[in-house]
């Protein structure tokens, strides 16, 4: 797999953690640097250890949410990766878009692994209307 594809699936993976609310999965997805940051919509600056904190919080909130990633744009640059794209995030059943999320994840690149450093979500005024999912990645 090249690095773009690898770069695509590493992200792809990090919504699947979120999906399922596996945290294990989610922390094995982190550089777990004291600088890695996380920003939630709506939610202070996570910074190092604070990082796996937020997602335990988050997975035990009751709340289950499904994501739909589209307006995916990927590029590698050197040991880094920086990955934008648009959670649209529906109700448990599918049926019902609660809101939409800009959100930019930026990856390192450490021993073939690609490895998260920032995840910054950012809300999307409104709900509007999710565009096709975009399985192509670009």
């Amino acid at each position: 797999m090249d690095s773009h594809a690898a770069l695509v699936a590493a992200n792809a993976a990090f919504y699947d953690a979120f999906d399922r609310r596996d945290l294990a999965a989610m922390d094995s997805l982190w550089a777990g640097r004291p600088g890695d940051v996380c920003i939630h919509p709506g939610w202070e600056i996570c910074r190092g250890p604070e990082v796996h904190v937020s997602w335990a919080r988050l997975f035990s909130n009751g709340q289950a949410l499904r994501f739909h990633v589209g307006e995916v744009a990927a590029e590698v640059i050197g040991d880094a990766g920086r990955v934008s794209c648009v959670e649209n995030i529906w109700s448990p059943d599918g049926r019902v878009l609660l809101g939409r999320v800009a959100s930019t994840n930026l990856f390192v690149r450490e021993d073939a692994a690609w490895l998260l450093v920032l995840h910054h979500g950012s809300p999307i005024a409104g709900k509007g209307v999710e565009r096709p999912r975009d399985d192509a990645a670009n």
